[in-house]
């Protein structure tokens, strides 16, 4: 896939189209500027030691030409990574912050309606606990023939005292 920013600065290098149309047009100008700036250094330099033959300094001045062609495709390929996580950014938290705004539900409107009704039932225990047991008189009292001990037979029904 072409990217604009790469085309501009191929036509460029080609000579199609100006420097500031380059920069006015590019997705990023800023990198772009300092990377073309970068280029026509280079690529000064190359003219210059080709035009005096010098074969040696023609080498190195082709090889720093490449690098910082290279240099300016890898701040390419890292823009595109940056873009694509920016994308894919929304899709990958949006599902973690919903599930984050259920539980603070919970905590906020859940928990304090529980905590309220385990306090009340708290009282409730409590208020149980000190009412104690019943009188000794309150207690039924055993049919002759039958110990206090000794439960009711199936089928026979207590008598209230």
């Amino acid at each position: 896939m072409v990217r604009l920013d790469s085309f501009l600065i191929d036509k460029y290098l080609a000579g199609m189209i100006a420097r500031e149309e380059v920069v006015t047009k590019a997705q990023d100008p800023v990198t772009i500027q300092s990377k073309l700036q970068e280029l026509e250094l280079a690529q000064a330099a190359l003219f210059s030691t080709r035009i005096s033959n010098l074969s040696d300094a023609i080498s190195a001045e082709q090889l720093a030409f490449h690098r910082a062609k290279r240099a300016f495709d890898e701040a390419e390929a890292k823009l595109r990574t940056l873009k694509q996580w920016n994308r894919e950014f929304e899709n990958r938290v949006d599902p973690l912050v919903k599930q984050t705004e259920k539980l603070h539900t919970v905590l906020a409107n859940d928990m304090i309606k529980a905590i309220a009704y385990l306090t009340e039932a708290i009282k409730t225990l409590a208020a149980y606990s000190e009412i104690g047991p019943r009188p000794a008189s309150s207690i039924a009292e055993p049919r002759p023939g039958q110990t206090a001990a000794q439960p009711a037979e199936p089928g026979e029904k207590k008598v209230p005292a």
